[in-house]
């Protein structure tokens, strides 16, 4: 019903924003939902609690909902570990919908900026140090 699933994506929001690795075994649960906003819910929340959180949402990637894949490509571009980003570009090659595809393009992009930005910001710190 309505009132279930309001249940579900508040309790969602809520481990989330509690932040604990403990939560996501809870969250992976979600993912069984039949409802893709309660599973698109748990994919957001899972980005809150990080690395930890890496492997249940490379597994969600396999949704068959669109929406909830590309919040899945997004969860896992917050993390941006190396396996987070190892699947996001699986995602950008195999990807049945060009908008999950065209968001992991863009969190790649993302990550590859923030990357340059930070190595670049090194790089005058250490010119600066005479390093």
């Amino acid at each position: 019903t309505d009132d279930d699933d309001d249940v579900c994506l508040s309790a969602a929001r809520a481990l989330g924003r509690i932040g604990s690795p403990k939560a996501v075994k809870i969250l992976m649960h979600a993912f069984h939902d039949p409802n893709p906003v309660v599973r698109q819910a748990a994919a957001e929340a899972l980005h809150f609690i990080g690395e930890a959180a890496t492997s249940a949402l490379v597994a969600a990637l396999s949704d068959e909902d669109a929406n909830v894949r590309w919040a899945v490509v997004r969860a896992l571009g917050s993390i941006a570990t190396e396996e987070a980003i190892k699947a996001i570009a699986r995602v950008l090659t195999s990807d049945s919908d060009v908008g999950v595809r065209q968001a992991a393009a863009e969190v790649l992009g993302y990550i590859a900026v923030t990357r340059a930005k930070k190595d670049n910001n090194w790089a005058k710190e250490k010119s600066a140090l005479n390093l």
